[in-house]
């Protein structure tokens, strides 16, 4: 099959699981013998022609604004450039003819893309990995006077959120499948595809030594160091071990770049609460050294405070044979299975993180249990290999 995928986003040029998965999916096709094209945006790029393996032709859509005045500007400018990629995605499908096309993730080159390209007699999937196209519509259809809606309207190219068809699409989980249903899309014939990893990255358990078990604990955070990821929770609940419990040897390190006011905050914050030693930035790693990293620690933590439409770095470090402790809501659930595992908590609550990581402690001769339960999880569940296969099955199927 010719296959055409559609990123905003697209390796090297990443900002999170999202791309990683994209390229992930492009390679698996390519060696099962179709012909994979990618469509991505520019962003990164200085050559926005062809780089990478993908026609980075897209427009990248940033928010940035400082005030009101500015996002209005933004918003209009975003409105033309989703106009001028629907024109670029409509010319490279009569260009490349493909039997179908993914729709990988559109979230920074507009939801327009969509509407340019779906009256084409051509299979259009929907890949969905998060809850942007679903606040979208939520937002979209919130009651507001005729005028707010007929300008939302045309920054969609008067295009209604409510159009788009996802009946032909994949979602990562059955919590973000049910998400979208509950803003009123309508699901049937869509199918659930978790991520994966590939067979050969999954690792052996971690052996757990006399002297591993005497020590503290090492804990990890993977991923964007943004509010929304709950991060300051996780400060909170290591000053709450050590202030509280006087749990030895514990450190907290998080692995990612974000925001650079709220790392800043961070950083203030550790230091306020005598963290220095404790918490550790590590800033960005690439994928291959990351993987190599996981043996080091003794859990992954994902305290986020927001929706989650899967968990990469859950299933990245459980292939490791490590534990994960993950904030209770959205994709997670579809990932940790309670006390077999690793363990959910509620969002937000440093007190319950903190409870659950000195229960992790106290119980740390069970890591080799919960390990090997983790890299049982991932060859069940959980791989690259599985993952492209439903994928192939599933577009075939969409182009009969």
């Amino acid at each position: 099959m010719r296959i055409l995928m559609i990123s905003d986003l697209y390796p090297p040029y990443i900002k999170g699981g999202y791309e990683l998965m994209c390229e992930k999916m492009v390679l698996g096709l390519n060696q099962k013998g179709h012909d994979v094209s990618v469509l991505a945006s520019s962003y990164g790029s200085s050559r926005p022609s062809f780089l990478h393996a993908a026609h980075r032709k897209l427009h990248y859509l940033e928010e940035k604004y400082r005030n009101p005045f500015q996002r209005r500007f933004m918003q209009l400018q975003h409105a033309y450039l989703g106009c001028r990629n629907s024109v670029i995605a409509r010319r490279l499908i009569e260009e490349l003819s493909p039997d179908a096309v993914l729709l990988w993730n559109l979230e920074g080159v507009s939801s327009q893309v969509y509407f340019g390209i779906s009256d084409l007699d051509i299979p259009l999937v929907w890949v969905l990995g998060s809850h942007w196209l679903a606040h979208d519509k939520a937002e979209f259809d919130e009651p507001v006077s005729f005028l707010k809606r007929y300008y939302r309207l045309g920054m969609l190219g008067f295009n209604a959120l409510n159009e788009i068809r996802l009946e032909q699409s994949i979602f990562v989980s059955h919590s973000l499948a049910q998400s979208y249903k509950k803003v009123g899309f309508e699901i049937e014939g869509s199918v659930i595809i978790p991520n994966g990893v590939q067979e050969s990255q999954i690792g052996a358990r971690k052996e757990i030594e006399d002297d591993d078990i005497a020590r503290g604990l090492q804990i990890v955070y993977v991923g964007r160091i943004e509010p929304e990821k709950g991060i300051d929770i996780a400060v909170e609940a290591l000053h709450i071990i050590l202030e509280e419990y006087h749990i030895p040897d514990v450190s907290l390190t998080l692995v990612g770049i974000g925001e650079p006011e709220y790392i800043s905050a961070l950083e203030q914050s550790a230091s306020q609460k005598g963290l220095n030693d404790s918490v550790i930035f590590a800033g960005f790693l690439e994928h291959d050294q990351l993987m190599d990293k996981y043996a080091e620690y003794d859990v992954l933590i994902l305290p986020t405070l927001q929706f989650e439409g899967f968990g990469l770095t859950l299933i990245e470090a459980m292939s490791q044979g490590l534990p994960v402790i993950a904030s209770d809501i959205g994709g997670p659930k579809d990932i940790v299975e309670h006390g077999k595992n690793g363990y959910l908590v509620t969002p937000g609550d440093a007190g319950a993180l903190a409870g659950q990581l000195l229960a992790l402690w106290e119980e740390r001769h069970k890591l080799p249990e919960l390990g090997k339960a983790a890299i049982d999880t991932i060859r069940e569940k959980f791989t690259a290999e599985q993952m492209i296969n439903n994928y192939e099955d599933f577009i075939e199927a969409a182009v009969a």
